[in-house]
């Protein structure tokens, strides 16, 4: 049951991944390199492409002791996703109504797979081996990844999310809030924690 959840979401992350990149190409007016690394700036995306490369080592990878077979490599996946899930649904949906395909695409990544990657967290994370060290170096994940988006969006001007978008809402009110979401992050990671380790105790 785990590998086949596995396999599939695997399949699933990369058919996801592959169309919303090509999609992206042909819609924007800008180099494909360009299209490209916008597409790389989103936390949505590089949170999708870690959850379908993690199932991809749990399904194929032959060895155990691998980066991703980790206590806490799971937990915090799960957490990510679960902030991706209602982020979006939070702040993003009412000012996105996409169609057809993209909305398809868009409900995997955000619906589809932050409830299957919670439900495998669930399933299959041993809870007991999972300690605050494990999941503290998880934190450099969204602190580098607001610093990637902040530092390009200076040199670029893009932003990928309103709420930081520096050109609208000025340079300190952006990086407020990038605190306000780095903060937000690292609190998923410890409600995951804590609800990992009252399981164990119940069980």
């Amino acid at each position: 049951m785990k590998k086949g959840i596995a396999l599939v979401m695997a399949i699933i992350g990369v058919i996801a991944l592959i169309l919303k990149l090509k999609l992206r190409i042909g819609l924007e007016n800008v180099s494909v390199l360009e299209s490209t690394t916008r597409f790389l700036s989103y936390f949505t995306i590089l949170t999708n492409l870690l959850v379908t490369v993690y199932f991809s080592f749990i399904y194929f990878s032959k060895s155990k002791n691998t980066f991703f077979h980790k206590p806490g490599t799971i937990t915090a996946l799960a957490a990510f996703m679960a902030f991706v899930g209602l982020a979006y649904h939070i702040l993003l949906r009412h000012v996105w109504d996409p169609q057809g395909l993209v909305m398809i695409l868009d409900e995997t990544h955000h619906t589809v797979a932050p409830i299957v990657t919670i439900l495998f967290w669930w399933l299959y994370e041993d809870k007991s081996l999972v300690t605050f060290k494990n999941l503290s170096l998880w934190i450099l994940y969204p602190l580098l990844y607001l610093i990637w988006a902040m530092t390009r969006g200076y040199f670029s001007s893009f932003y990928p999310y309103y709420f930081i978008d520096v050109n609208t809402l000025g340079f300190q009110k952006a990086v407020t809030n990038s605190f306000g979401l780095f903060a937000i992050i690292v609190l998923f990671l410890v409600i995951f924690y804590m609800i990992g380790k009252w399981f164990k105790k119940r069980s």
